[in-house]
């Protein structure tokens, strides 16, 4: 999480405090000061192991059912299931042979806090404190997962209880814990955890009950300022502390904290249930693009863009940016190998350094500043060493701050890495090197690359481009072009763009020069695209006699790979000859009879081979098809199963109509009806069992009495809920005339 202190954090002095002796002093939380980096190098989470765990290499299990595990883990070491068979196994094995296996786990998913929880219980059931300790110095600033943190705050209350110094040590423990994951939904049991424990100790004198009494109101107002679940428990707490404090004191209190508590409460309410559904439990894996993790991705998005509106309303920005860059922290926990998120943290993290700078306070703007190059640096030294998308941003970054001795660094950090192709690195070094040292600095890095035998043709082009648009040198760029010619001679790709500089130069010999070398260098399969470029250089500067032969000679040599192909095209070359952009010398309708797709079956370059692409749009040819009007069509549901008293027929439901559909819109939802709740099926059956009266006076009679009460000495109505709003009933009522006339009639017939 972002380093980044409040004003109050700040009157205090942080210190790193060293690591205890195992078994004799508790574990010691390691403070991160505001300039201390965040990044721990790429062995963080694998540190030197010991002598009992130095081989992770070899097969561990003994049982049929765990080598099988094992094996499938060789060819996939990301299936779960596998791991979760070792993990059982395990379990049951003694500490040091377990340690192997788990050892191997945390190194596989070095952010899945579920794991090393996994890891550090089986350590603590065999007493094994010393390396409880360890394991915990290695993952709890990195894996800010709650379920760990409160299997810390249990191992300090119960393992430590002996210590003359305990309650000292299980307040720090609860304060750093809460300042790491205290902003999680779910530390909630830690927020009462620690409050019950600040109650409950023994205090002498006036001076340590004020202390006591200033330590639990600092945590209740923390605690009630964060959106927790069931934050309104810890409300009504704090209520009864003030009031048993001090009752004319009490109102003051609680009236400055309740519009913020009332805040946070809406806040949890709002998001409460989008929380639950984030996955915090997944081991990290590489992207897969399956389904559920795009949906994880989504919800997890939505969380952080929740997070970046200020839900909770706050002025203070600090406070703001610490919540979102937890949010960030606890999606990388499942997500660690995205770039894309590491990437938009640190650019929402940038963004917040420059509107601090904007508001005049430099000290927090400079520490995001360094947080920024800190998260960069986390992400590619761990995580993403082969990201070249996070060692880009990051050159980008430094070079924005004018660090350029640490942009120097970065890049030489990507081509010290032998699992990237240089090529792309060495480009945007040139480009850096330009804009930094001039045309001389970028010159050294070209010479470079060209020693490297990794580098590919991309590099000779971009430094003979960069030659002829930076200093203006044609001719120190045609000699790059031929130097690069010489070793990348067959590579269609860099001749079309040796042809494209020469055709931009207006040199026409040279360039039908390069047009027979190539076509005679160049694989046939890749020759398509120069075909084409001959053809259209011939077509716009050459002659009638010259455009001839090239438009036969490409004819036959793609003849050659594409013989069923070329046959439709003898008739229809001649389009390619007058065609110009998007103007042809047919009509659609001819070009669709001719079956004109493309330039005499033009080659595209791909991996996969052969392939023929349109010239006219697929679009054009189906705007003469004709289809049928979709508007008012149905739309077919089959899986949807039709509701109470809805009609169905073939192709499904009959949708409802715009009255009814209307009139639903403007009800609540259903979630807002909490009942009662009728038995449909039990009143239908009252109904029909009940012996109603075939005689209407008997109706006429009970509906009269019901509308009336009788009381001594007078006689009053029951009025409806329209007349005690101030409505009287219309003077000419055709109901109540109806109903007179019946009863008259009625009467008269009897």
């Amino acid at each position: 999480m972002a380093t980044i202190s409040t004003p109050e954090q700040q009157q205090q002095p942080m210190q790193v405090e060293q690591a205890p002796p195992p078994l004799v002093v508790p574990l010691q939380p390691q403070v991160v000061t505001q300039t201390q980096p965040m990044h721990q190098g790429s062995d963080f989470f694998t540190k030197k192991l010991g002598k009992d765990v130095t081989d992770l290499s070899q097969p561990w299990s003994t049982t049929a059912e765990g080598q099988r595990a094992e094996g499938k883990l060789k060819s996939n070491p990301y299936d779960i299931d596998a791991w979760g068979i070792l993990i059982r196994e395990a379990q049951g094995q003694h500490s040091s042979r377990a340690r192997i296996l788990f050892e191997k786990l945390v190194i596989q998913f070095p952010t899945c806090g579920r794991f090393w929880k996994t890891y550090i219980e089986h350590e603590m059931g065999h007493r094994n404190y010393d390396k409880v300790e360890k394991l915990f110095q290695r993952c709890l600033k990195r894996v800010l997962h709650i379920d760990l943190w409160k299997c810390y705050v249990n191992y300090v209350r119960d393992v430590k209880r002996e210590l003359s110094n305990y309650r000292e040590k299980l307040t720090k423990a609860y304060e750093f814990a809460l300042d790491n994951v205290g902003l999680d939904m779910n530390s909630t049991s830690i927020w009462k955890d620690f409050i019950h424990f600040l109650k409950t100790s023994d205090c002498t004198g006036t001076f340590a009950e004020t202390q006591k009494t200033n330590q639990l109101r600092k945590t209740y107002q923390r605690a009630i300022a964060t959106a927790l679940q069931g934050v309104e428990n810890i409300w009504k707490s704090y209520s009864d502390f003030e009031t048993g404090c001090n009752q004319s004191l009490a109102k003051k209190f609680i009236e400055d904290k309740t519009r913020v508590q009332m805040a946070a409460r809406r806040t949890a309410k709002a998001f409460e249930t989008d929380y639950r559904s984030l996955n915090k439990n997944g081991p990290p894996t590489p992207p897969t693009g399956n389904p559920k993790e795009l949906q994880q991705i989504d919800l997890w998005k939505s969380y952080i863009n929740w997070e970046k509106s200020n839900v909770l309303q706050t002025d203070d920005m600090v406070t703001l940016t610490k919540r979102v860059m937890f949010a960030y922290e606890q999606c990388l926990l499942v997500f660690p190998y995205h770039t894309h998120i590491w990437y938009e943290a640190a650019q929402y993290l940038e963004s917040r350094s420059k509107f601090m700078a904007e508001r005049g306070e430099p000290i927090h703007s400079n520490q995001m500043a360094e947080e920024v190059a800190n998260w960069y640096e986390r992400s590619i030294s761990h995580f993403l060493p082969d990201s070249l998308l996070l060692y880009f941003a990051y050159s980008d970054y430094e070079e924005g701050r004018m660090k350029y001795e640490k942009v120097h660094k970065i890049y030489e950090k990507g081509l010290e890495n032998e699992e990237l192709d240089p090529t792309l690195i060495y480009i945007q070094y040139m480009k850096f090197a330009r804009r930094v040292e001039g045309i001389q600095g970028a010159r050294v890095v070209f010479h470079r690359a060209r020693k490297d035998t990794k580098s590919k043709h991309h590099v000779y082009i971009a430094a003979a481009l960069m030659e002829y648009y930076s200093s203006k040198l044609t001719i120190t760029a045609l000699k790059i072009f031929d130097l690069g010619l010489k070793k990348f001679g067959a590579e269609s790709t860099y001749v079309l763009a040796y042809l494209d500089f020469l055709t931009h130069l207006n040199d026409e010999n040279n360039a039908r020069v390069l047009f027979e070398k190539a076509l005679s260098q160049v694989p046939p399969e890749q020759t398509g695209e120069i075909w084409d470029k001959f053809y259209e250089f011939e077509n716009n500067i050459g002659d009638l006699t010259s455009l001839l032969k090239v438009e036969k000679r490409r004819f036959e040599s793609l003849e050659e790979l594409l013989p069923e192909r070329m046959k439709e095209k003898e008739a229809t070359a001649v389009v390619d000859r007058y065609k110009y952009l998007d103007l042809y010398p047919c009509a659609e309708n001819e070009l669709k009879v001719m079956k004109y797709r493309s330039r005499s079956g033009q080659l595209e370059v791909g991996v996969k081979g052969l392939s023929v692409s349109g010239s006219v749009s697929e679009s054009s040819y189906e705007s003469h098809i004709y289809k049928p009007d979709v508007r008012h069509m149905r739309p077919y549901r089959p899986s949807a199963a039709p509701g109470v008293g809805l009609l169905t027929h073939a192709g499904g439901v009959t949708p409802i109509p715009e009255s009814l559909t209307d009139l639903l819109s403007k009800l609540p939802p259903p979630t807002c009806f909490h009942g009662p709740f009728v038995k449909v099926d039990e009143l239908m059956r009252k109904i029909a069992q009940t012996d109603f009266p075939h005689d209407p006076d008997i109706f006429l009679n009970s509906i009269d009495t019901l509308k009336f009460e009788e009381k001594p000495k007078t006689t009053k109505r029951i009025h409806p809920d329209h007349e005690i709003d101030g409505e009287s009933p219309p003077v000419h009522d055709l109901y109540r005339e109806r109903r007179q006339n019946k009863k008259q009639n009625l009467s008269q017939s009897s």
